[in-house]
């Protein structure tokens, strides 16, 4: 059999695979020699919910722009439902309007000459839809996001929940595959925020929506997406669930982006592993790490409180803060015996029981869930 006929027969046989919602590959901006996206590699499987979660100045909302057709990469490829819709080497860019997107932005972005109703529809007049079927279809959006019977209200007369309410039944009117979604909710109050969040992922899930939701709020983008995608400096440095971005961050700059817990400076002494600052030993890595120095998260889900005496080491009680279903305590470590520690080493550790300032304590260490970084690129 030919070489030519072998390839043809492993062609037809091979399951193709299903096409990513969402692919953006190599994908880059620069501006003169600024570099505001560098290399990013991302897709979504059809239905998924990806968060952009960083600083400000990372390059989310650049990302989320260029996908939506606001802006041009420097470099790379964009496609959505499979067809190519930006590349950079051939200069093809297909406009917004021409993506069969929606999106909702942080401002609403709503038009106070229409009525809420004329403000929904617009997306289905550009698309010529006939005047009946443009009513039903408003209805049912309004409907869906809360607002039925809103059609005749105009936005001025709606509170910043319900206007957002209101941009979102917008997006999703022409019943777009794909939503990207520019920090919606960062104008409302945390209380009003928190609802729309849980309101917002139910909808975009009953749907069948692929979503990509830019935000600075951590707690939204947990709250939300089935991944988040942690950038820095224009690119990702790290995308997983949100269960595993807490139990393995990357490094130790995700580590302390996502408040998990300080990040110190450990040294091997006398043949163990020790915090540099502090008097405690440590179990080792279950990975061996090179060097004689390397970062250690002790994260709050990693320490805690024991009576004096039966710890791993022990410290001076700093501050005790009631959270309304348990204390957040402050344990101050004593410093190694033959070193001038710079500073004292202090650890947040999740109790049950109250536990007064200036009292001794026992701290218990579960290895298991420490996290090591290899190297001395340590914050603390």
């Amino acid at each position: 059999m030919s070489q030519t006929a072998i390839r043809a027969r492993n062609t037809a046989a091979d399951p193709l695979p299903a096409a990513s919602a969402v692919e953006v590959k190599g994908l880059a901006l620069t501006y003169g020699q600024n570099a505001i996206l560098r290399q990013i590699d991302l897709a979504l499987p059809p239905g998924h919910i990806q968060a952009l979660l960083g600083p400000s100045g990372c390059g989310k909302t650049t990302l989320l722009r260029i996908v939506a057709g606001l802006l041009e990469p420097t470099q790379g490829t964009v496609r959505i439902q499979g067809a190519v819709v930006a590349d950079a080497a051939t200069g093809l860019f297909v406009p917004p309007e021409r993506r069969g997107l929606g999106m909702v932005f942080q401002d609403y972005a709503l038009w106070p000459h229409l009525t809420i109703g004329g403000n929904v529809a617009f997306p289905l007049e550009m698309r010529g839809i006939p005047a009946h079927e443009r009513r039903a279809r408003v209805a049912k959006a309004l409907a869906l996001v809360g607002l039925a019977g809103f059609e005749a209200r105009s936005p001025a007369s709606l509170s910043g929940g319900q206007q957002q309410r209101v941009a979102i039944a917008r997006a999703i009117v022409a019943e777009p595959q794909l939503v990207l979604f520019d920090e919606p909710l960062s104008n409302l109050d945390k209380e009003l925020r928190d609802q729309l969040s849980m309101e917002l992922a139910a909808l975009v899930r009953d749907l069948g929506l692929t979503a990509l939701y830019v935000t600075h709020d951590q707690g939204e983008a947990f709250a939300m997406a089935d991944s988040v995608a942690i950038m820095r400096g224009g690119r990702i440095v790290q995308n997983a669930a949100p269960e595993d971005l807490v139990a393995a961050p990357a490094d130790a700059g995700v580590a302390e982006f996502l408040n998990l817990g300080p990040v110190f400076k450990a040294v091997r002494r006398e043949g163990r592993w020790r915090l540099a600052d502090a008097d405690l030993a440590l179990d080792p890595p279950s990975a061996d790490i090179a060097g004689e120095e390397a970062g250690v998260l002790l994260a709050r889900r990693a320490l805690a409180l024991a009576a004096p005496g039966a710890g791993v080491c022990e410290g001076r009680v700093v501050q005790a803060v009631f959270r309304g279903d348990h204390y957040l305590v402050t344990v101050q470590l004593a410093p190694p015996p033959q070193a001038d520690a710079p500073a004292p080493v202090e650890l947040a550790i999740v109790s049950e029981q109250r536990v007064r300032a200036g009292e001794r304590v026992g701290v218990n260490i579960l290895p298991e869930r420490l996290r090591w970084f290899a190297g001395a690129a340590v914050p603390h």
